[in-house]
């Protein structure tokens, strides 16, 4: 997946959104039509931008990952195996410290939504039930249980609007208070930390060489 593609399918879930929104205006018994849409339609476009929020986490530590395997001191090419040897290096090394240790090798601090991305796509694959975790709700700044009168717990990641408030607010994006308006501002913040990372370090060319007849990807 390329940034294209990931702004081109935000595109198709905001028309969807538009979509069963509009059709619900149409219906005549006003609180089956409020009912529908905050328990089942809503939630459904904010599980398919959620997932996409998880392919732009991983899209960005690919991306990452390879300029940091490109990045040398002295800015002389390197050839295709050194390169690949490289990718692996630095793929371990995310593993194992994270991918802010891969922007300090590219001259860059680790902005705060970055992390917030990583949490929020972690808890998103990996909490059994996807209610926001702890570390991510200390992460936002929200308490580990709501104040709200009568509400004992957060919802899951794709119904609760007390975690959604966090988040958008932690973001600085509270106009933008859907799913679809995060997912919009991590990838334009995705973007532009590239953009920032290939311009402060110094990258090396990669010379790839001849091309063998015999190698070839299927």
């Amino acid at each position: 997946m390329d940034w294209n593609v990931a702004g081109q399918i935000l595109t198709i879930i905001e028309a969807e959104r538009d979509r069963r929104r509009e059709a619900l205006e149409k219906e005549e018994i006003w609180d089956y039509a409020r009912d529908r849409w905050l328990f089942e339609e809503l939630p459904f476009v904010n599980e398919l931008c959620l997932t996409l929020i998880v392919a732009v986490w991983h899209q960005l530590e690919r991306e990452i990952v390879h300029l940091a395997a490109r990045a040398t001191e002295n800015g002389q090419p390197v050839n295709r195996w050194m390169y690949e040897e490289n990718v692996r290096r630095r793929r371990k090394e995310a593993k194992t410290k994270g991918l802010a240790s891969m922007l300090t090798h590219l001259g860059m601090d680790c902005p705060a939504w970055m992390e917030t991305l990583r949490l929020l796509a972690n808890c998103y694959k990996h909490e059994p039930d996807r209610r926001p975790g702890e570390a991510l709700l200390a992460q936002i700044e929200l308490p580990l249980k709501p104040t709200e009168p009568l509400v004992v717990a957060y919802a899951p990641l794709a119904e609760s609007r007390l975690f959604l408030g966090g988040l958008a607010a932690s973001l600085g994006v509270e106009e933008h208070y859907d799913y679809c308006g995060i997912a919009s501002t991590f990838i334009s913040r995705a973007e532009d930390l590239l953009t920032q990372a290939k311009a402060s370090s110094i990258l090396s060319d990669i010379e790839w060489g001849p091309v063998s007849l015999s190698e070839f990807e299927g």
